[in-house]
């Protein structure tokens, strides 16, 4: 069951359940975010004393939020505006044909017959009624909750097909809501910087460990980020020097970015970065000075080398890589005491 704004619950029998008016009130009191409600009593087709219960939530829900707050009410995401459903909750309206003893006898939109007796003197509400419209303006009230709850433009378009005409509008939007995150706190980023031979799987290794969908790949040095949506891993893949010395230390800074795109620019959201390349953190911007490659290293906290004969060396730092050979030689070289005292 998907998340939803708009929920509508019924509770049979409800005092045999404990929840009467004041219950469900109090349950309700214990939600956050709670827009607007009403609930009416009512004897159905079938004799049954029930409540409805019409709820709005400020944000999405998930059904089990509702199934937490009200154990064993029947629970679904509804459709229509809010008069709508305050309508059916109150039985309110021609269509219901409501008479004066709140009886009412009317044909659903599939066929099926309804006669009942609505207890109106039962009826509470709570908060500003949402003023909604049907159609273009619910899809896009539609397109925003999804945006909130995170959905990608794959999943937009397969629940509001129109959006496929206006996705430049849909990522606009996308973007303004990351901007909202990102655009004012500091991000804690790990970058790796992973070299060796082609073909020994180092892309492939970061990607499996991630999940594709949460990794982006630099592969045109171009426009390396008219593409990016928001992922949290950043690959620059077959890297060579290929973008500016300072962009890249920008790219390597957890200060609030916006990546520069042909068409808008779009808000770095990633926490982790992988440099994969051929060539060794050192052989990186030789035509910058001493210091400036140094900054360069000093990003990096961590370097990985996949060796020809297999193996996979791992270093805590560049400058860590670029000391192994000197802790070989130290300890390949002599103690002086130890010399004296053999003599």
């Amino acid at each position: 069951m998907p998340q939803s704004r708009k929920w509508q619950l019924t509770f049979n029998n409800p005092e045999e359940h404990g929840f009467t008016h004041g219950a469900i009130v109090e349950a309700i009191e214990n939600l956050a975010a709670v827009v607007y409600w009403c609930m009416c009593n009512e004897v159905g087709s079938e004799g049954t004393y029930h409540t409805h219960l019409y709820i709005v939530f400020q944000n999405p829900k998930a059904h089990t939020v509702l199934a937490n707050a009200f154990p064993g009410a029947h629970r679904e995401n509804v459709k229509g505006t809010s008069q709508q459903n305050r309508d059916y909750v109150l039985k309110d309206g021609e269509k219901y044909n409501k008479q004066s003893d709140g009886s009412y006898d009317y044909v659903d939109s599939s066929g099926k017959r309804h006669v009942g007796v609505n207890h109106s003197d039962t009826f509470q509400e709570w908060g500003e009624l949402p003023r909604e419209q049907q159609g273009k303006s619910k899809d896009v009230e539609k397109i925003l909750a999804l945006l909130k709850d995170g959905a990608d433009n794959l999943e937009i378009v397969e629940a509001v097909p129109s959006a496929m005409l206006s996705i430049d509008k849909v990522e606009r939007t996308r973007s303004l809501l990351r901007d909202k995150e990102f655009a004012n706190s500091w991000r804690d980023l790990t970058v790796t910087y992973i070299f060796g031979k082609t073909g020994m799987g180092k892309t492939r290794s970061v990607m499996d460990k991630f999940g594709y969908s949460n990794c982006y790949r630099v592969t045109d040095y171009k426009h390396p980020f008219d593409t990016y949506d928001g992922q949290d891993v950043l690959i620059f893949e077959e890297f060579r020097g290929g973008l500016k010395h300072g962009d890249m230390l920008n790219y390597l800074d957890g200060y609030p970015l916006l990546l520069p795109c042909r068409y808008f620019n779009r808000q770095a959201c990633y926490t982790q970065v992988f440099i994969i390349t051929n060539i060794p953190p050192d052989d990186q911007y030789l035509n910058v000075d001493s210091e400036s490659r140094k900054a360069f290293h000093r990003r990096i906290h961590h370097v990985v080398e996949y060796r020809d004969n297999g193996r996979v060396a791992e270093y805590e730092s560049v400058q860590a890589y670029l000391d192994r050979h000197r802790w070989i030689d130290d300890a390949d070289e002599p103690d002086p005491e130890q010399i004296g005292m053999e003599a």
